[in-house]
């Protein structure tokens, strides 16, 4: 027995959608006949408060950013932009 999972567009609620290749994140985009729409289904998630004081946490203790990109899996402009709002200094 196959179990058909429906989708929606996240623009227009219409079910006329078609895959569209995959984004550079390697998630599946997705194109809306109706309405024209490209995106992927499901929104990126977001980095919880925690985690993300964590993360500043070990950035304050002087690993590299690089270092921290590859332990977290964060991007670097997101870790540059938390770094720039918190009170914590960039390091070269």
């Amino acid at each position: 027995m196959a179990i058909l999972k429906t989708y929606k567009c996240r623009k227009c609620e219409s079910e006329n959608i078609v895959k569209n290749g995959k984004s550079p994140a390697g998630r599946q985009k997705y194109h809306c006949k109706d309405c024209d729409f490209y995106s992927t289904l499901e929104p990126f998630e977001k980095y919880s408060e925690e985690k993300r004081e964590e993360i500043l946490k070990t950035y304050q203790e002087s690993p590299s950013m690089r270092g921290i990109q590859r332990v977290y899996g964060v991007c670097f402009d997101t870790l540059k932009g938390w770094l720039k709002k918190s009170s914590v200094t960039l390091q070269k």
